[in-house]
């Protein structure tokens, strides 16, 4: 005979003024437990890549105003155009580039 089985065939103990718990509750209370609650989301959000900011040169300056005077004398056409811009991030150093619509 096994260790302990003559005790499996014993009838559960249950309390007669108590309903029995739901497993999913049960299963609640042996939970794993997050000492460091939040931790791994500020993990996640320190992990996440950001770019930098890109200084433009004076050429691109007046690459980008050529283009602008371009769209101004094209305005009764109503040209589609694509703009590309640079969002900082809230939370990290850096940001993302953006491309609008």
């Amino acid at each position: 005979m096994g260790r302990y089985e003559d005790m499996m065939n014993y009838p559960r103990y249950r309390l007669q003024s108590h309903k029995p718990m739901p497993e999913e509750s049960r299963a609640a209370q042996f939970s794993a437990f997050a000492a460091l609650t939040g931790y791994d989301e500020e993990i996640d959000e320190t992990a996440r890549l950001t770019t930098s900011r890109e200084a433009m040169s004076e050429d691109n300056i007046a690459e980008l105003d050529a283009a602008f005077q371009q769209l101004l004398d094209m305005e009764s056409e109503k040209p589609t155009v694509t703009i590309v811009y640079f969002q900082p991030d809230e939370y990290n150093t850096g940001g993302a580039y953006r491309i609008y619509p």
